[in-house]
């Protein structure tokens, strides 16, 4: 059996499970044969639950179909985000970032995509002991965003097809300060749309990327940072273009469909192989 570890927060699962379900885990994985990661940093997570040996590296897959072309170098800078509308995905972070930038760079502009959560899971423990009423506490904030600022602050609400191809092609840099990833498609469709990026050092995403080169890295929590990175790259539209051409350039090396499925194959005939030499 081969099962994928598609997030980043399994190891603190199995801690802040109670010892009979904790048992209960290393039972299961006494099943498992291998197990697919989405990047070598997140290997950790399943240590003493299986072999170093059969864990494996295959990271997520993006369409890579249409050509890329560098972004147009527009006066004004559209900053998207595109994930759930949470405490987790540093929205609320993002929410207090943006009066600072707009008064800050008149020409700026932010455009959000996503659901609202009322249960944020994939946060930092002392976190989960806030109140139920966050996610209406966000949604008052972005509401008032929304009004205080007019059209230089959309909520799309879910986008999708057509709407969310139209929204990376209106954006200049795609912003998501999550406390919490494994390799975020929302990241890897931000790369394919040559946009560059300002995201946390989170998951896989110090493994692929390199700061300055692909984007800003601000650490969780830091709204000072991000707003100095989102402030940066406003104002450098050179820095935007490198930075979009570079991610365009190593989604096409190393995550179209072709790349991972060689990935995963080579891991799934390993794992045949080993069954066929046991019998």
């Amino acid at each position: 059996m081969v099962v994928q570890i598609h997030g980043s927060n399994f190891s603190n699962f199995v801690l802040a499970a109670s010892p009979f379900f904790r048992s209960l885990i290393r039972r299961s994985f006494r099943s498992i044969d291998d197990v697919v990661v989405l990047a070598d940093r997140l290997k950790p997570q399943v240590a003493g639950l299986v072999p170093d040996d059969r864990v494996w590296v295959v990271p997520n897959a993006v369409s890579t179909g249409t050509p890329w072309r560098p972004r147009p170098d527009r006066a004004t800078c559209t900053f998207f985000f595109m994930g759930h509308l949470s405490v987790a995905k540093g929205f609320a972070d993002l929410l207090r970032a943006v009066p600072l930038v707009l008064e800050a760079e008149p020409d700026a502009r932010f455009e959000f995509a996503g659901e609202w959560v009322v249960d944020d899971r994939n946060i930092h423990s002392d976190e989960r002991q806030a109140p139920v009423g966050r996610h209406q506490r966000l949604a008052a904030e972005c509401s008032d965003l929304c009004s205080r600022f007019g059209s230089r602050v959309r909520l799309l609400g879910l986008v999708s097809g057509a709407a969310k191809d139209e929204a990376f092609e209106r954006a200049d840099v795609f912003v998501l300060p999550s406390y919490s990833e494994g390799l975020p498609m929302a990241i890897l469709e931000a790369m394919e749309a040559c946009l560059p990026l300002v995201v946390t050092p989170v998951g896989a995403l110090p493994e692929i990327l390199t700061s300055n080169t692909h984007g800003v890295f601000v650490e969780p929590g830091d709204v000072n940072a991000l707003v100095s990175a989102l402030l940066q790259l406003a104002r450098d539209t050179g820095l935007r273009g490198r930075m979009g051409v570079a991610n365009a350039r190593l989604v096409r090396e190393r995550f179209t469909p072709a790349c991972v499925s060689t990935a995963l194959r080579q891991c799934l005939e390993a794992s045949v192989a080993r069954h066929q030499t046991q019998r």
